[in-house]
């Protein structure tokens, strides 16, 4: 009898065992699965996180853990090796707490942003707002980018392109694009990274062979980007550019006088709806209503928009047009016919 009763515990044991190892297995399994799920998955913000250079999976990951953005630094790099997604890039990353593991792994394989201040130069921006903005945005001092784009020769070694334009400040030469600066950065390679951006629109739309054939008026690379600058100033709008482009260029071939009230805003620093005749009897060389031809130099940095319409104009029989307040541009084939416009527009002169 007491055998038998020793068997009979014995069987009572096992179910228990194995119940309390399937529970722990299950558990676990659940556990380790959580480990994937978001920190919060109602979370909206947007956390800054930063890869560097050089960063491996357990290095990410701790970082990661740290800023509350995964559950757990180990398997971070256990999920990320056994999806073949260890190949992090370095960079700068919005991330939130309600992405999950796999998301936020297959972010980090992608690529971020460069690290710096984000700092984005808009089409038709002069060396003043750039200036300025770099001031704002705690680059350098406003004086300080523009002491060190005052002498183009600082950098004619590295760009050969600027060869080609007087001596001066890179007035519309300095593209309008989103850039990333740190803090404090040497002028002068802020003012290197700008140029490069340049150099690749120059390069990538062939833009130092091609401008020669636009117009017997354009002579140089100096030229070129100085009606650019005018068209980019005149009109933000792709369509416009176009025949803004083909009355300019009339204009030159003819001996018009341009009268672009976009160089008249570039003398005045205002953006006038119309203009007086004090501002249009100024002797300033930009005034392009008392001299013919071209204004020494650009107006302002020019988008590529503005480039590939001076490249590429309408062709059209226009020689007058108008903008009205709301930036639509009309124009006309005669002056009786924008005269007409004007005074719609505006009334009375």
């Amino acid at each position: 009898m007491g055998s038998s009763r020793r068997r009979r515990k014995k069987t009572n044991f096992l179910p228990i065992f194995v119940i309390i190892l399937i529970i722990s297995i299950t558990g676990g399994y659940f556990f380790v699965n959580g480990l994937k799920n978001p920190v919060d998955p109602k979370a909206t913000a947007d956390i800054e996180f930063t890869v560097p250079q050089g960063s491996g999976a357990n290095q990410i990951g701790q970082a990661l853990k740290a800023q509350g953005l995964i559950k757990n630094a180990r398997y971070f790099s256990y999920f990320a090796k056994k999806n073949n997604l260890t190949d992090f890039k370095y960079g700068v990353y919005d991330l939130k707490k309600s992405d999950d593991l796999l998301t936020i792994i297959k972010r980090l394989n992608e690529g971020g942003r460069p690290e710096g201040e984000k700092v984005t130069i808009i089409e038709g921006s002069t060396i003043k707002d750039i200036a300025k903005l770099m001031e704002e945005k705690g680059i350098m001092s406003a004086q300080q980018f523009l002491d060190a784009i005052s002498d183009k020769s600082k950098f004619e070694t590295e760009f050969d392109f600027l060869k080609q334009i007087p001596n001066g400040n890179l007035e519309g030469y300095l593209y309008p694009a989103t850039y990333f600066f740190t803090k404090n950065e040497a002028p002068e390679e802020v003012v290197k990274k700008l140029l490069q951006q340049t150099q690749k629109v120059f390069t990538d739309n062939n833009v130092l062979n091609s401008y020669s054939r636009v117009s017997p008026k354009i002579k140089d690379l100096n030229d070129f980007i100085t009606l650019c600058s005018i068209v980019q100033g005149e009109s933000g709008k792709v369509d416009d550019m176009r025949k803004i482009a083909s009355v300019f260029l009339k204009r030159l071939s003819i001996d018009m006088k341009l009268q672009s009230d976009a160089t008249m805003q570039y003398i005045t620093g205002e953006n006038k709806p119309r203009l007086s005749y004090d501002d249009i009897s100024s002797s300033n060389p930009y005034n392009t209503y008392k001299h013919a031809g071209l204004t020494p130099g650009p107006i302002c940095t020019p988008s590529i928009a503005a480039i590939n319409a001076v490249l590429n104009p309408d062709d059209t029989d226009y020689l007058y047009f108008v903008a009205d307040m709301q930036g639509n541009t009309y124009f006309s084939k005669t002056y009786e016919e924008h005269l007409a416009k004007t005074k719609e527009i505006y009334g009375e002169y």
